[in-house]
Parts: C-alpha cells; structure tokens; sequence
C-alpha cells in the first residue's frame, strides 16, 4: 500500500482555498493531470460529494487513464475534508483514503494532503509502487500548486 503526503504554503486566506477545494468541479483547470470529474451527488450543504474521477498517469513511457468514483466528506469545523473510494466505484483502487487540511500559518494557509491507496493491477510490484507513490505525490503537488496560485490571483 502506498502512502504520500503533501504540504503546501500559500499567502490566500484560509477560507479561499477552503471553499476553492469544495469546488471539485474546477480542479481540472489547475491540474493538468485530471482530465475530468463528473460529479454524481452532492449534499444541499456542500459538506458531501461523490463525484466520478478521471486521471492520466505517465507509467514510464505510457500514459494510462485512471477512473475511480470518490465520495468527500468536509468538516467546517476542523476546516478538512477526508475523502474515500466509494465502495461501488473503486475503479483502478483498491483502497483509497485521505485527508486534506487546511490551517492557518504565518504566512497565510498552509494545506496538508495525506493520501493511503492501493492500485489494483495484477502487475504491481515495489518498484512499481515506488514509481507510483512518485506519481501521486507530484499530482498532489500539482493540484496544490494549481489552487495556491489560483487563489492568490483572486
């Protein structure tokens, strides 16, 4: 199982990035990874999303579409969001969990991304998993970037 974890300082105000990472709908103008998320349900109050998630990964001289469906569950209270596979909808996970945080820093907003996963492909070894733990970490890092920068344009 692979296991990454990000982290992020943006000068943008905690509730900006906090309500631009509710809006799942967006994320594939600032990560060019992600080639589409089609959202499949949403709570009245915005504090549950299921949504259908489609991603390219370049797997060292291909590139290979991912799709899995993802529920997010957002805390406004302890300002996180803790996100799962959906149990109908795994797609290429076996096991998908995480946990995106948004706290106050001194320069701004810092956002921490915590991700545990499990590819299913009959070909999974420790090399390839290294090489994906890789993949996630930068796309992780690319959907950060991409809101920070977002954000502090705003």
């Amino acid at each position: 199982m692979g296991k990454v974890k990000t982290r992020i300082v943006s000068t943008a105000p905690i509730e900006k990035l906090y309500e631009m990472g509710h809006d799942v709908a967006a994320f594939p103008e600032v990560f060019p990874n992600l080639k589409k998320i089609k959202v499949i349900e949403k709570s009245g109050d915005g504090k549950f999303m299921k949504a259908e998630w489609t991603a390219g990964a370049k797997l060292i001289t291909q590139t290979h579409a991912m799709t899995w469906v993802q529920e997010d569950r957002w805390d406004d209270s302890d300002m996180c969001c803790n996100s799962s596979c959906a149990k109908d909808g795994r797609g290429n996970f076996k096991y998908l969990n995480g946990k995106w945080f948004f706290k106050q820093h001194p320069q701004g907003t810092e956002m921490i991304m915590e991700v545990e996963y499990e590819i299913d492909h009959p070909l999974m070894n420790p090399l390839i998993g290294r090489i994906i733990d890789g993949i996630m970490k930068k796309n992780n890092e690319s959907l950060l970037q991409g809101l920070k920068k977002k954000a502090e344009k705003a």
